[in-house]
């Protein structure tokens, strides 16, 4: 349905559809919080005196945030077919990055950043698209469709092809690059 999409936000409402299946799938339940919004004083001295009680912020005289530890934690999100999905991208990811470019490119590129579906190089060559013109191999895996109508490596029936990767430039060359890291 995503490929037949009409616009950008078709598009974006099918990929953000298989997003949100995906992310549940993945959704850790011991992560999850129980918090009680409280008006009643009553109320407020009750939840505070159960074991479970963890922490009270006060908004004002009237309105008290109170979380409370979840005493059972019910596991019935289908984390399997979260991890079957991560590690199925770690092999696409990894057989792209080492038998692909590394393959191709030897000493001349490097890997600045990689995330769960994206990869972003430095890569030295003369002219990235020339390379990908004239060796088969790297354009094989790559969805050029977003490329410039007039572009020689643009081949528009690849749009939305899944496991093939895009150029999120559309045919611009980045000269700078900056990630965030996190522990």
């Amino acid at each position: 349905m995503r490929k037949k999409a009409g616009n950008d936000f078709e598009r974006d409402f099918f990929k953000l559809m298989n997003n949100a299946v995906f992310g549940k799938t993945m959704e850790s339940k011991r992560k999850q919080m129980k918090i009680e919004l409280v008006s009643c004083e009553r109320r407020l001295q009750k939840l505070i005196n159960k074991t479970t009680f963890k922490h009270c912020t006060r908004y004002n005289d009237n309105l008290n945030a109170v979380e409370l530890e979840n005493k059972i934690i019910k596991f019935d999100k289908p984390i399997y077919i979260g991890f079957a999905v991560l590690d199925i991208s770690k092999t696409l990811m990894y057989d792209y990055h080492f038998n692909i470019m590394k393959k191709h490119y030897g000493d001349n590129i490097k890997l600045m950043y990689t995330d769960t579906d994206s990869l972003v190089y430095h890569i030295n060559t003369k002219d990235f698209f020339e390379d990908l013109a004239i060796n088969p191999n790297l354009l094989d895996r790559m969805d050029t469709s977003e490329l410039p109508k007039d572009h020689p490596c643009r081949i528009a029936e690849r749009k939305n092809i899944p496991g093939l990767f895009s150029d999120e430039t559309k045919g611009a060359i980045n000269t700078e690059f900056c990630a965030l890291r996190t522990d």
